[in-house]
């Protein structure tokens, strides 16, 4: 929405999917009158939903093991919800595509998008990044696009940091997080005294620095730094991206 009041434009998609859980959804924002054009699904090598759309036979397989392991899913239970929408095969065509990336293109992706941009992504978000290069320039041109990233690149640091040659730094919350797994509360206090403050208050990042607060036991801090979180002052107009983490929220305050 955004965008639209930005550009007076609708933002094509391109979604990383396994289970079909943001791709459906997307499908059925744009129903719901959001301002949305092309739908376009990026798998791996697990490919039901690619060979659906090309064949229009449901063939449901085991799950093969890729480097976009969220994605591993050989029978996504949102294509039932997906179809039942769309109906007949024909109409499920016109509403998105899907296009197969393979372990070889993820790892080419990786680096191809560190060297044209510095930015190191994760596994999941290459495939969608893959798909919208193979995309025509014309398709390209034509239309205002949005890759959806998904993880942060330091969650498959053993993935991407082979690949690109360099360390790739959790942000501060994780860090604390993953130092707190190691019972190490010394390095996550640490971590926590001096976070970017930018990203503390970032709707994504602050339900991790609430967990890590929960975690060194202080309750106080946790109630506070999860005040924004409160979903009568969300907006209205719009979406608010405090709802994407509200299940975390809803967890640390029920603990």
């Amino acid at each position: 929405l955004e965008h639209w009041r930005k550009t007076g434009q609708p933002l094509s998609f391109v979604i990383p999917t396994g289970n079909l859980g943001n791709g459906f959804a997307c499908v059925w924002a744009r129903r719901l009158g959001l301002p949305i054009d092309r739908i376009v699904l990026a798998t791996n090598a697990n490919t039901p939903i690619e060979d659906f759309l090309a064949t229009g036979q449901w063939l449901p397989r085991p799950s093969i093991a890729t480097l976009a392991s969220a994605m591993d899913v050989g029978n996504p239970s949102n294509m039932e919800r997906l179809r039942q929408l769309c109906g007949d095969i024909a109409s499920l065509r016109e509403e998105v595509s899907a296009m197969a990336v393979s372990d070889a293109e993820i790892r080419s992706s990786l680096r191809d998008e560190f060297s044209r941009h510095g930015l190191a992504w994760c596994p999941h978000t290459a495939t969608g990044l893959h798909v919208y290069r193979g995309l025509s320039e014309a398709e390209r041109r034509q239309r205002h696009w949005a890759v959806v990233a998904t993880a942060h690149a330091a969650k498959f640091d053993t993935i991407v940091e082979p690949l690109l040659g360099c360390d790739i730094p959790p942000p501060a919350e994780l860090a604390a997080l993953l130092a707190l797994a190691r019972q190490d509360t010394a390095a996550a206090r640490k971590l926590l005294a001096t976070p970017d403050s930018a990203r503390k208050f970032y709707p994504g990042w602050r339900p991790l620095y609430a967990q890590a607060q929960f975690l060194l036991g202080d309750y106080g801090g946790t109630i506070e730094t999860l005040r924004l979180y409160d979903t009568d002052q969300f907006l209205t107009r719009g979406f608010d991206a405090r709802w994407a983490p509200i299940g975390r929220v809803r967890r640390l305050r029920a603990a």
